[in-house]
């Protein structure tokens, strides 16, 4: 093939007599080409300015056109077809860049919610890029903001990304800034265990202790006469707790009021889109409460979040509650007030009453349960 004709196109013809189109080219100063097959190959340019002359001498194209410019030619017949695969090979590379799922392992007590916000706010979550997602850099914000994690790793695996992490089993305690301490009763109990540390024991196991008796002393005897240590060690007991809670008949409740629309965006990976937003300055007692809502297919989230906001109105209101309604909301705040009481201890019994009073319910539990027992106290000693 001619580098003229690969570069511009060419077409091929079939004629009676070929002899007079590769003439009519010739007299033109154009290139034309006579096969073995007796047709005659003129480029797309040629073609284009006899095109005249050659319907007029009952020529017919016999192939399509070849080279560059009838790849060329060929395409612009399907704009549509080439602009859909063009695009969604962009999309293709595009979006095996993006982060499209978050799958969280490990937690417990932790929402995945509440994990999935503190990403969040390090910057990485759906429609994050990966290219430019420093996950150590993610890991390491999340654990300096969050107190309930102790280790988090980011894990990609194709477009998804696999959050492992380990929860704090209790939030930190500072250490004291004092170097001699003793451990004593935080509260009344009987000892059902001592391990001691470092110091010396002051009561034994099946003593009754009462609130601030020592139980191990900072204060050792050694070779070199009396030492003072900070008591480390483990102290359980078990103590009892009566626990009251007691309701009004009369409370006021503060209630909100869900207004109409005020404003709609679509979040599609990281571009926030605007749909409207109708509000400015806001009334006193009005405030906006966004929804969030994902989009999912087949079970799977899609990196697709409609955001709604909406008038939000608060109103207070007094209620006055029935005598069939007041056991059942002092039965509410009391497992409230007890979940928070027992917290990190092991429960051993409950007995609980409820009465009416003259002004509402009072409801009364007492707790038996096992716990660590022991708080740490100072020793003052004379310089």
């Amino acid at each position: 093939m001619r580098l003229e004709y690969f570069l511009f196109g060419c077409r091929e013809y079939s004629l009676d007599s070929p002899r007079e189109l590769i003439n009519l080219a010739l007299s033109s100063s154009r290139t034309a080409t006579l096969t073995p097959r007796g047709t005659v190959v003129l480029s797309i340019p040629t073609a284009k300015g006899l095109r005249e002359q050659i319907n007029a001498l009952g020529a017919r194209e016999v192939a399509k056109p070849r080279g560059i410019g009838g790849l060329i030619i060929s395409l612009s017949r399907h704009i549509p077809t080439v602009g859909a695969v063009v695009i969604s090979l962009f999309l293709c590379i595009f979006s095996s860049d993006l982060v499209f799922d978050v799958q969280i392992s490990g937690n417990g007590r932790v929402s995945e919610e509440q994990i999935i916000a503190e990403l969040d706010a390090a910057g990485f979550g759906v429609g994050s890029r990966w290219s430019k997602t420093d996950e150590s850099a993610v890991e390491l914000s999340v654990l300096q903001a969050s107190d309930t994690l102790s280790w988090i790793s980011i894990n990609r695996r194709g477009r998804t990304a696999y959050v492992s992490v380990l929860e704090l089993d209790s939030v930190p305690v500072a250490p004291p800034a004092f170097t001699a301490a003793n451990i004593v009763a935080s509260c009344d109990c009987v000892i059902e265990e001592i391990t001691v540390l470092r110091g010396s024991a002051a009561v034994s196991v099946g003593d009754t202790v009462r609130e601030g008796e020592l139980l191990i002393s900072g204060i050792v005897e050694g070779e070199g006469g009396t030492e003072y240590v900070m008591a480390e060690g483990i102290v359980r007991g078990t103590s009892s707790e009566r626990i009251t809670t007691e309701i009004s008949r009369r409370s006021v409740e503060s209630v909100t009021r869900e207004g109409a629309l005020a404003a709609l965006s679509v979040k599609i990976f990281n571009f926030n889109i605007n749909i409207f937003q109708s509000y400015g300055n806001l009334p006193e007692g009005c405030a906006i409460i966004e929804e969030k809502s994902n989009i999912t297919l087949l079970g799977r989230r899609l990196p697709v979040t409609v955001v709604r906001g909406k008038y939000a109105y608060s109103e207070q209101s007094v209620r006055t509650l029935s005598d069939s309604e007041l056991p059942i909301a002092a039965g509410n705040a009391h497992t409230e007030r007890l979940n928070s009481a027992l917290l990190g201890r092991d429960l051993i019994s409950l007995k609980t009453e409820g009465e009416f009073t003259d002004g509402g319910y009072k409801m009364q539990s007492l707790a038996v349960y096992s716990a660590q027992v022991g708080r740490v106290v100072e020793i003052k000693t004379e310089d």
